[in-house]
């Protein structure tokens, strides 16, 4: 049964997320994880005797299954109020000590996790992706797409995707993706090509060519494409956002990539503090054939 896995660290924009996971959940047929990730206790050693771990690791795990049945138990009306012939998902959740990402990449072994939705910590959405070391190393071991929902967002359903391109061929195996999705969320998906050096010359306009065929050829109905190009172009995307009522952006991280680099930028850093739009990270290690 496919699955999605929440991320929670039980705060009130976990909360919020969760709830817009019930919503996916039910688009997509798919029952809901709850999971929450504490860091390794400290184990001290001792000369002729085993590992000591302290007693409060026991009292930790009880309140935190505490505080995970209660988000449970909060979102369960909202499954029961879905309307009549509407997938209801099932809930379950869990916790474990340790690295956030080894026991993600344990949990994708164990589940049929479709993707991973985690609630931003504050408005810095984007940020997530520069300092947020969790965010990082779920990244590091998934081959899932990540949604990222802040928590000013109002996530009851998706009508307009805004997909970053530099137009790297492996983007169109993202946007393969974002159409399957279409076909059950019916939203429009605007490809935007984001282009922070105004590059031109033919090797360019060939490259944007062979882009747009290979896209054209998924024969969408609600595709679109846009561009954004010279400075500030982060402001300038998110401005799009914005002004065309998206619902979403998305983006394909390579570690390398150019907007990876974009975001490392002072300035870019000040403007994503205002970003209020859920985030969708495609890892380029996805594997889109799942």
């Amino acid at each position: 049964m496919k699955t999605i896995l929440l991320l929670t660290d039980l705060s009130d924009s976990a909360a919020h997320a969760a709830r817009s996971a019930v919503m996916l959940c039910s688009k997509l047929h798919a029952n809901l994880i709850l999971y929450n990730n504490l860091f390794s206790i400290p184990v001290a050693t001792f000369y002729g005797a085993g590992p000591w771990v302290p007693d409060s690791s026991s009292k930790l795990e009880k309140e935190r299954n505490y505080k995970l049945q209660k988000l449970a138990d909060d979102i369960e009306p909202l499954v029961q109020h879905l309307k009549p012939g509407q997938f209801k998902p099932s809930v379950s959740f869990g916790c474990s000590i340790g690295s956030l990402g080894e026991n993600v990449k344990e949990l994708l072994l164990q589940n049929d996790i479709e993707l991973i939705v985690m609630g931003a910590s504050s408005e810095r959405t984007l940020d997530h992706i520069l300092n947020g070391s969790d965010t990082s190393s779920v990244i590091d071991n998934t081959n899932r797409p990540i949604i990222i929902i802040p928590p000013t967002s109002n996530f009851d359903k998706i009508d307009k995707i805004t997909f970053a391109t530099d137009f790297n061929d492996s983007d169109v195996a993202a946007i393969n993706y974002l159409v399957r999705l279409g076909s059950t969320f019916k939203f429009q998906l605007d490809v935007v090509h984001v282009d922070p050096l105004d590059k031109k010359g033919y090797i360019h306009d060939q490259k944007e060519e062979d882009f747009k065929y290979a896209v054209d050829r998924l024969n969408y109905a609600g595709l679109t494409y846009n561009a954004i190009k010279g400075k500030d172009v982060v402001k300038r995307l998110l401005r799009l956002c914005d002004e065309s009522a998206s619902g979403m952006l998305t983006v394909v991280y390579y570690h390398h990539s150019f907007f990876v680099r974009m975001l490392h930028q002072s300035t870019a850093k000040k403007v994503l503090s205002y970003q209020k739009v859920p985030l969708m990270i495609i890892p380029s290690t996805m594997n889109f054939n799942k």
